[in-house]
């Protein structure tokens, strides 16, 4: 389940907390440094299906087309960048990036 994070107050707290619990002690200073390079995008936690899939994602919208995000997985300390563009109609491309792998889809999706 993801669970995003609002502006409010003690919303930063959730993450650097989590980021504590994970060993990662500045975890504030990440968030200062990820928010200051990223102003206005989305910080959230994201849980996968195991319980060593936690990680801390930041998500800009650059256009109403095009975003970016970065998920730092806070057990094993990987890192994966995704852009997305959507070129309308239902086609859009998704790719994402780390040091072990590089994917690149081309998605066409539609509703009945």
């Amino acid at each position: 389940m993801d669970r995003p994070l609002g502006a409010g107050e003690g919303s930063s707290g959730i993450v650097a907390s989590a980021l504590e619990r994970a060993g990662l002690g500045g975890g504030n200073r990440l968030l200062d440094q990820l928010t200051g390079i990223l102003p206005d995008a989305q910080l959230y936690v994201s849980s996968g299906d195991g319980g060593d899939d936690r990680s801390v994602v930041i998500l800009k919208q650059l256009t109403d087309n095009l975003s970016i995000s970065y998920d730092f997985n806070l057990f094993t300390n990987d890192g994966l960048f995704n852009v997305s563009y959507n070129f309308g109609s239902g086609f859009s491309v998704q790719t994402s990036n780390s040091f072990e792998t590089n994917l690149a889809e081309l998605v066409y999706s539609f509703e009945r």
